[in-house]
């Protein structure tokens, strides 16, 4: 949803990470690591924009 708040993110990653986190998971530990990874990613992937532009050296800037 791109209406979706910073808010509305985290609590969506917090939400699935515990779902699907391998200790909560041991019957299916190999698939709970999968979809933790790609939750984990995604949820990082949502924030490299804001991260890049705050944390980027002004060199960069032409």
């Amino acid at each position: 949803d791109k209406s979706a708040t910073e808010d509305d993110l985290k609590k969506s990653y917090r939400r699935l990470a515990m779902k699907w986190h391998p200790d909560k998971n041991p019957n299916s530990k190999t698939e709970a690591e999968a979809k933790f990874k790609q939750i984990s990613e995604a949820y990082e992937a949502s924030h490299f924009p804001f991260s890049f532009i705050f944390q980027s050296p002004s060199p960069m800037i032409p």
